[in-house]
């Protein structure tokens, strides 16, 4: 019952716009001056290449910024901490070794993800944003 109400209404909508689309008003040559204004495809390409190549050098400069601090700030000892922790926590020397390894993949699925983040966006056709 839905789906014929819906037919209807498209069905409506669609001879309202047909309608309007048939119509041409004059404006005395505006809108060729003003299509011959805007900027052409080519020069959007430009563009875009210019802005994904500022966006990679930016990213590189934020990666090698995040690797820069990783070092100075020693970020291993987090590792060192967490699998110190996880070894206190169960005990076990085998257990330890599972979760130990599922803490360090616990640290390293957000910097993968932060990667996968700088890929997707620096690259304007998978994103879909032009």
């Amino acid at each position: 019952m839905a789906n014929m109400n819906d037919d209807k209404d498209l069905m409506m909508l669609d001879d309202f716009f047909k309608e309007a689309t048939e119509l041409e008003i004059d404006d005395n040559g505006f809108t060729d001056k003003v299509m011959e204004v805007l900027p052409s495809t080519e020069c959007k390409k430009a563009e875009n290449r210019a802005f994904a190549k500022a966006e990679l050098r930016w990213n590189i400069i934020c990666a090698t910024l995040a690797a820069v601090l990783f070092v100075a700030l020693k970020g291993w000892n987090l590792i060192y901490d967490v699998k110190a922790m996880l070894m206190v926590l169960f005990h076990t020397i085998d257990y330890s070794r599972l979760f130990t390894s599922i803490g360090v993949m616990l640290l390293i699925l957000p910097t993968l993800t932060v990667i996968a983040m700088l890929f997707y966006y620096g690259r304007p056709e998978l994103s879909k944003r032009w």
